[in-house]
């Protein structure tokens, strides 16, 4: 579990900078500032998540951990898309 914001992070990171690139922006700050949100984001929901469980048994821990992971992806991937959607290259 403590490797998941990093790789969040870098997948954000790389994606924000794509992104960014086809639309004619700076894709090293945006890169830079997706790899960030995503890295807070994902720390922030995971740690929460595992702030309110109380496991009860190991199959309990593992059903925790991928709803953990899956909230995090979904939280990203929507506040991500509708980041990078919002800035679109300018008319030419």
């Amino acid at each position: 579990m403590q490797t998941v914001p990093w790789a969040f992070a870098l997948v954000t990171a790389v994606w924000f900078g794509m992104k960014a690139r086809a639309a004619g922006r700076n894709w090293l700050g945006w890169a830079l500032g997706g790899g960030v949100f995503a890295l807070t984001a994902t720390t922030f929901v995971l740690g929460v998540s595992q702030a309110a469980f109380i496991p009860l048994s190991q199959t309990a821990v593992v059903w925790f951990r991928i709803k953990s992971v899956a909230a995090a992806a979904l939280m990203v991937g929507a506040v991500g898309c509708f980041l990078t959607r919002t800035h679109r290259a300018p008319p030419s």
